[in-house]
């Protein structure tokens, strides 16, 4: 599960307006869709947030996925009417969890939520890995 956030987005929106800023959300959905697989579920949550759920994926597949997306994303970006200084990134949290159908949905979300604080508090444009919680813990 990867948690992914647009870094600079509310700079697009105050120098270039709202309307600017929801091209670049419709583009980071057209990347989404163009990475995703058909197994695989990607979902804004809020503003600039996303979550996606990448079945039957470890690690280095979130890593790939993660690294595919943000390229396909500066790429997309390029083609839109925003300076090369202004355009965003993307922080990610990425969590493996596990198939345990008694999995702790809540305690997987604060941890691939902390996984993205850290990418953020960290220089952003990048992702930040957590080890899969204990599914047996209460959150």
């Amino acid at each position: 599960m990867i948690a992914l956030d647009l870094d600079g987005f509310k700079h697009v929106n105050d120098r270039y307006g709202h309307a600017m800023g929801d091209q670049v959300l419709k583009s980071l959905a057209e990347c989404l869709r163009a990475c995703t697989r058909s197994t695989d579920v990607s979902a804004r949550l809020g503003g600039d947030e996303f979550m996606v759920l990448l079945v039957h994926s470890n690690k280095t597949s979130g890593l790939d996925f993660f690294n595919r997306l943000s390229d396909l994303f500066r790429q997309a970006q390029a083609a839109l009417s925003i300076g090369a200084e202004a355009r965003c990134t993307l922080s990610a949290g990425l969590i493996c969890i596990s198939t345990d159908i008694y999995a702790n949905a809540k305690a997987v979300l604060r941890r691939v939520d902390e996984a993205l604080y850290l990418a953020k508090q960290s220089g952003k444009n990048q992702i930040h890995y957590v080890i899969d919680p204990d599914p047996r813990v209460p959150a």
